[in-house]
């Protein structure tokens, strides 16, 4: 099947002056493609704000123009004079892939972006890139330095307990993945995630996981249930007694949408 191809939304959200020639070239690339051999994205706008907590103003900064098959969006950052290209995942994963559209596309037609969901080379794109595509490192502690500034989200009261209560979650549900409770997700098949929904009663905490659009209980040799109280500290809201929980296979942990406990740099997830 052949994907449409929106332009108007992204052009839209761009000045005149900034709108790069390579964008326009992608989606006519986009629009001729056969149904035989769809292309692996969609040209078109989504809201950065489904996938980034930050406030409206560096929101403004980010036109995403390219949806990806897994969720994930790539965005044309607009603070630096020639709008940069970066990877927004969904996954929590937020990154600099190419220094500008240009540079992006010819990545992309050598299906060395760095992308998971774009391996293939596209040769309809054009010349191919010749040099190892590496993003300058000023570039990327720049974005960087947006991302954390624009922030929006809440921070740990205790990062010491945070990452105690990340890692606990983290290793449950794994556990209920490689149990074989959270198909069609697996250990072995690549990305997985669990949404999970913690509730404070009279009788105590309780938990419940999302699977197939079903809330089930958590069985209780899974010790979940023990993380409420943490999760209370670690928020900062003593009296709190409802928290939405996702835990992505890359560590990252979720809260409420807009607390994220990340594992420390350079360590395995658990």
């Amino acid at each position: 099947m052949r994907r449409p191809v929106h332009l108007e939304p992204i052009l839209r959200r761009l000045p005149p002056d900034r709108v790069p020639p390579a964008l326009l070239r992608l989606a006519e690339v986009a629009a001729a493609a056969r149904a035989e051999r769809p292309l692996p994205f969609q040209v078109g706008w989504s809201n950065p704000a489904n996938l980034l907590r930050l406030r409206g103003g560096p929101l403004r900064e980010l036109v995403p123009f390219l949806r990806l098959g897994d969720g994930g969006v790539v965005a044309m950052w607009l603070a630096e004079a020639e709008p940069a290209v970066v990877l927004l995942g969904i996954d929590g994963e937020c990154r600099v892939i190419a220094v500008n559209i240009e540079a992006f596309l010819q990545r992309l037609a050598a299906g060395t972006t760095g992308v998971p969901s774009c391996t293939e080379p596209l040769p309809e794109l054009g010349a191919a890139a010749v040099e190892d595509g590496t993003v300058p490192e000023a570039l990327v502690a720049a974005f960087r330095e947006w991302l954390a500034a624009g922030s929006a989200l809440r921070a740990p009261t205790d990062l010491k307990r945070a990452e105690a209560a990340r890692k606990a979650l983290y290793r449950g549900a794994r556990a209920l993945v490689r149990d074989g409770l959270q198909r069609p997700h697996t250990l072995t098949g690549g990305w997985w995630s669990v949404s999970l929904s913690f509730r404070r009663s009279d009788a105590g905490w309780s938990v419940e996981r999302l699977v197939r659009g079903k809330w089930l209980a958590v069985p209780a040799e899974y010790p979940l249930a023990e993380q409420g109280p943490e999760l209370r500290a670690v928020y900062g809201h003593p009296r709190k007694t409802r928290f939405a929980v996702q835990v992505i296979d890359s560590g990252l942990v979720t809260l409420e949408r807009d607390m994220e406990l990340e594992p420390p740099p350079a360590t395995s997830p658990a």
